[in-house]
């Protein structure tokens, strides 16, 4: 697969390419096919007569990464800095209000069919009167992901200059390993990618230049991400619509939380820096119970618990609230069962939090706030760290400890109807994915007890 580079891939290397994938074309052919299907960026072809080269594509969004030049700095007491949005003052009588000047001369300036489309809420030709299944098509196509993508929102928001992030999400294929998106400037940032993009669906850009061969046609896609939620910012229909589709029709993919500074990073919040403490050890029923009833209370996102706080699915919760997260159909989870005991502190490889660990406390938030899951996927691996020498000897630990959450906890999940137990990727290519086979008398508890609801 050629990546995006400002160099032209040799022509040689290109044949080579294209004749190795369809080798029953001429050569002319096979490399019109193996641009197109691959789009080879900076590669010529020629097709019904006419040369065409791909150039990079026009990405039609809003880079959250490149847009800190509009903050002001503060500093604590530790030298870090922290980025804050500049305040400009809007006086009230501003907002939403249009000179008479400015009205009167938008109507001389209307465009004449401006009468055939801006009608009346009460007219049949309104958008929102249309019939409801076309107005879930047309959402579908801003808010649901292709199929075969599952998406993994990050609301942990930082302001730490070392660590800027705005909240956003990633879109990853199943089974595809994450890679960025590659232009011409190099690799985009987290979360960019492919995948975050929608290419079913793609508009062009059509520009004909010429060098010394004569005229070719440059060709750029124009792509968008396939989730766009600004649209619920319209109007309250549009809002209440977009969010059943939004969280009903998508997976939604979460791995663990991280204590370490970096992953758990302070922010500047009022006055000062906010860091709670991200730790999850210690955490009880009770503990549980009462962040529970903060979530429900809406409480203010610095009143809830570090752990909360810090954590990527429960913050979710928090910022979703209970009329969305009832929606919820599709969760996965990712982590590594982990054999050995280790503290930010004194861990090397700042491991993420256990994977046991986490599901204990996310079993009663989803008995809480996803009545309506349907499927729940755990995704895990063994602990490649711990003190096992063999992989065989991982295995069995892998097995002792998991078989306790399955055989208990697990079980605890009130509306569940399908459990799907899927092995990992391992952190590298040499180690071997976990045997999950123990999860199979598990699985077939969840079948059963679906089973036996249907029959009631």
């Amino acid at each position: 697969m050629v990546r995006s580079t400002r160099k032209l891939v040799p022509p040689a290397e290109l044949n080579a390419f294209a004749l190795n994938a369809y080798p029953e074309d001429n050569l002319e052919t096979a490399v019109q096919k193996y641009v197109i299907e691959n789009w080879v960026k900076w590669a010529k072809f020629k097709m019904n007569g006419a040369r065409y080269m791909i150039a990079e594509d026009i990405l039609y969004f809003r880079d959250k990464s490149l847009c800190i030049t509009k903050f002001e700095g503060e500093t604590n007491d530790r030298n870090r800095l922290f980025w804050n949005k500049l305040q400009y003052p809007v006086d009230p009588r501003e907002i939403d209000r249009m000179s008479k000047v400015k009205e009167a001369a938008q109507k001389v300036l209307k465009h004449k069919s401006e009468d055939q489309w801006n009608v009346p809420r009460h007219s049949k030709t309104h958008f929102l009167n249309f019939p409801r299944d076309i107005l879930d098509n047309i959402f579908k196509h801003a808010l649901v992901a292709l199929p075969g993508a599952v998406i993994s929102p990050n609301l942990l928001a930082t302001n730490w200059k070392k660590r800027y992030i705005e909240p956003s999400h990633k879109i990853h294929v199943t089974g595809q390993n994450f890679e960025p998106y590659y232009s011409d400037d190099g690799p985009r940032s987290w979360p960019y990618n492919p995948a975050y993009f929608e290419n079913s669906h793609v508009s062009f850009k059509r520009k004909t230049l010429r060098d010394k061969r004569g005229e070719y046609v440059e060709l750029q896609r124009i792509l968008r991400p396939q989730i766009d939620a600004t649209l619920h910012r319209t109007c309250k229909v549009f809002h209440e619509i977009g969010s059943i589709l939004l969280y009903r029709h998508n997976t939604f993919h979460f791995g663990m939380a991280n204590e370490s500074t970096e992953k758990s990073s302070p922010s500047w919040i009022g006055k000062w820096a906010y860091r709670p403490e991200p730790s999850k050890r210690g955490i009880d029923k009770d503990s549980i119970s009462k962040a529970i009833q903060q979530l429900q209370g809406k409480a203010i996102v610095t009143s809830i618990p570090g752990w909360c706080y810090y954590d990527p699915f429960i913050r979710f919760l928090y910022h979703a609230r209970m009329r969305n997260s009832t929606f919820i159909k599709n969760l996965q989870f990712e982590g590594t069962i982990k054999a050995h005991q280790c503290s930010r502190n004194n861990c090397r490889l700042q491991c993420d939090d256990d994977f046991i660990t986490s599901m204990k406390c996310y079993i009663p938030f989803i008995n809480t706030f996803c009545p309506g899951l349907h499927e729940l996927t755990l995704e895990v691996d063994v602990d490649h760290w711990g003190a096992a020498p063999t992989p065989a000897r991982r295995q069995v630990e892998f097995n002792e400890i998991f078989s306790q959450l399955l055989e208990n906890e697990i079980r605890e999940l009130k509306n569940v109807r399908v459990l799907r137990v899927v092995a990992a990727k391992p952190p590298r290519d040499h180690y071997p994915k976990a045997d999950v086979s123990i999860a199979r008398d598990t699985i077939q508890w969840f079948k059963e007890r679906e089973t036996a609801r249907v029959q009631e």
